[in-house]
């Protein structure tokens, strides 16, 4: 149970470490799904799925900030991005943290590491999907241990 005055988020891991996406942002994790690639989209789309019988865009996170070849991860965070979903491809799914209220919010956000073309493309082809991944925030190792998490998830 959530305590109060606290924030649940789940805390994904990308080549250049942990983040943690506010708990209300995300509608599933699941595993990789069969993804139809799209021709001259940029290198962080890695095409269309089809998730729950809609079809929606595949982002590889990793892509953003450094040189993550599709293929590597093995998990989707699902996120609403406005009145549809985007998958969000990461190495793996740590855990469903507590954090308290405010923290989540005082963390780096995630797209200041990220690279400024990748960004800049994001914000020019989707302005909620910039919004919504700059909630994402980046999670120092050092905060970590301290945080109130389960061991793991799927």
């Amino acid at each position: 149970m959530q305590k109060t005055g606290h924030k649940l988020a789940l805390i994904a891991e990308l080549p250049v470490g942990k983040y943690a996406i506010p708990l209300e942002q995300v509608v599933e994790t699941l595993r990789p799904l069969p993804v139809e690639e799209l021709a001259g989209m940029p290198d962080w789309i890695c095409g269309i799925a089809v998730i729950r019988g809609a079809p929606a865009p595949v982002v590889n996170l990793g892509a953003i900030f450094a040189d993550s070849p599709a293929g590597e991860d093995s998990r989707w965070v699902i996120v609403r991005v406005g009145e549809r979903i985007v998958a969000l491809s990461v190495r793996r799914v740590v855990a469903i943290a507590e954090m308290a209220s405010g923290q989540l919010e005082t963390l780096p956000p995630l797209l200041q590491q990220g690279r400024a073309d990748a960004i800049e493309a994001i914000g020019n082809l989707d302005r909620e999907l910039l919004l919504t991944l700059n909630l994402a925030r980046l999670l120092p190792d050092s905060l970590w241990p301290g945080l109130d998490h389960g061991e793991g998830c799927p």
